[in-house]
């Protein structure tokens, strides 16, 4: 099945309403805006109130517990039972450190094994495999909890990864080591992680159920392996069985959605509100709906904040062999082709909201008029433009920006002067995009790529906000694996 599904799962039934206390690690201890925590008060009274007015009320709510009971709960446990051991952490780490650390030694030495064993090159080895199992494992499953986050796709260079870094101190720590062990215990690990992942996603069907309240309509049927439900207003209880409810929690609702909300609460049916669940299905923020209370998920960790910065000049300098040699060809190529300054420099807004001066290779003919943005086989860009363009080389001058602090490798795309004054008397809060240093690659390029005209544009805001509100390593991590495929395959040029 697709990772969608594992995705979603991962996220939302982490935050599984419990009886007695709602669980989230990901929203805050209240759900949204402390609006859930409401929402279970007014059910609670309707509870009692339903239960005080006599028998029929009693019979009311027995009613759609039991159809919970016997629908949603039974099908989710019966599911999750039948495949716990194969899909459980017993299975993927436990047995994972057998096949991919030991049995490759094993099968090498299988009458000497135990004398093999107690040499220190090998000791070290096996240590050194089954640390970087177990840490690539962690990475690539984490990386899974993103939207269109597939943690197959990106397990050979994640091991790949984790593997150099092991071999790296081998090297320099002068520690002897197993080559064979190394070479054997790489492949398994890349294998035994996409196995995993298969057993873990195969059946899996991830049915939501929408109550018709609000602004649930922007969950639309168009994600590949969840099925929606949607109930009525009068009885949500006959809508079968489901996985979760998706709920408007700031609408307005009648008395027999809260009581049906409470109902789900009561059989430990995850409630949701349709804001968190539009945002990791489509990985974007619905910039009309953040609210005061949510300043504080907007802002950065300043540690990492400082830890990105010093790898970005840490990157720069390492790459500058390469770098200046290319950039110079780039130049040259670029002024033979046409007419006209090898680089284009344009006032962009950038960190805190301060202006300053972005470079880029010059991909256009010069003195060209035509829209502001570029469309499709666009007769303005030149023919070493759109070359450059499908590889994103024309944003290479940018390494300039890094070093004088004014960029980084990852991060939303600067906008004009105009666009950016446009945006801030247009869209609330728009300032806090500023909040980051904008970059040469983002969230918004790997999904969306370019945009084109003032819809696109604003769909490239809510990926920008859903990266700064997520703001990590792990989502940077994964912005690079997704900036690489695309150097290849060439999404989203124009």
């Amino acid at each position: 099945m697709m990772p969608y599904i594992h995705a979603a799962r991962s996220v939302l039934m982490r935050c599984c309403v419990r009886h007695d206390t709602i669980e989230t690690d990901l929203f805050g201890p209240c759900g949204v805006d402390g609006h859930w925590s409401l929402t279970r008060q007014m059910a609670g009274h309707c509870l009692n109130r339903e239960s005080e007015s006599g028998a029929s009320g009693t019979a009311i709510l027995t009613n759609w517990e039991s159809r919970v009971a016997k629908g949603s709960v039974a099908r989710r446990n019966q599911r999750w039972t039948l495949s716990r051991f194969l899909r459980g952490p017993a299975f993927r780490y436990g047995v994972g450190i057998i096949v991919v650390t030991i049995l490759p030694s094993f099968l090498r030495w299988p009458g000497d094994f135990i004398n093999f064993t107690l040499i220190f090159g090998l000791q070290a080895s096996i240590i050194g495999s089954m640390v970087c199992f177990l840490v690539g494992t962690v990475i690539a499953r984490q990386l899974t909890n993103y939207p269109n986050a597939h943690g197959y796709a990106y397990a050979v260079p994640i091991f790949m990864v984790v593997y150099g870094i092991l071999i790296t101190v081998f090297f320099f720590g002068r520690i002897d080591f197993s080559r064979y062990q190394i070479l054997t215990s790489f492949p398994l690990s890349v294998a035994w992680f996409v196995l995993t992942a298969y057993l873990s996603q195969r059946n899996e069907h991830l049915k939501l159920a929408i109550l018709p309240f609000g602004v649930t309509d922007q969950i639309a049927a168009d994600v590949a392996g969840i099925e929606l439900v949607h109930l009525e207003q009068t009885d949500p209880g006959s809508g079968g069985d489901f996985d979760a409810v998706v709920a408007d929690l700031r609408a307005d609702m009648p008395a027999p959605s809260v009581r049906f909300l409470a109902a789900c609460a009561l059989e430990r049916i995850p409630v949701y509100h349709v804001k968190q669940v539009f945002e990791w299905l489509y990985g974007r923020v619905h910039i009309e709906h953040l609210s005061e209370n949510q300043f504080g998920s907007l802002l950065i960790p300043r540690a990492y904040e400082a830890i990105k910065r010093a790898a970005d000049i840490l990157i720069v300098l390492l790459l500058a062999p390469v770098l200046l040699p290319l950039l110079a060809v780039l130049a040259i190529l670029v002024r033979l082709d046409s007419p006209g300054s090898a680089l284009f420099i344009q006032t962009r807004m950038g960190f805190r909201g301060v202006p300053f001066r972005m470079y880029k290779y010059r991909t256009m003919h010069v003195d060209q008029d035509g829209p502001a943005y570029t469309e499709p086989d666009d007769a303005r860009v030149t023919r070493m433009g759109r070359w450059m363009r499908r590889y994103r080389l024309d944003e290479l001058p940018q390494v300039i920006n890094i070093l004088k602090s004014e960029m980084s490798w990852i991060g939303p795309r600067p906008e004009t002067l105009e666009l950016s004054t446009w945006y801030e008397g247009e869209v609330p809060f728009y300032r806090y995009r500023h909040i980051v240093r904008p970059g040469i690659t983002g969230w918004a390029q790997v999904n969306q790529g370019q945009a084109a005209g003032v819809g696109e544009a604003e769909q490239k805001l809510q990926y920008d906000f859903f990266y700064i509100k997520h703001f990590s390593p792990l989502l940077d991590l994964l912005i690079v694996f997704k900036t690489f495929r695309i150097l290849v395959t060439g999404f989203g040029v124009r």
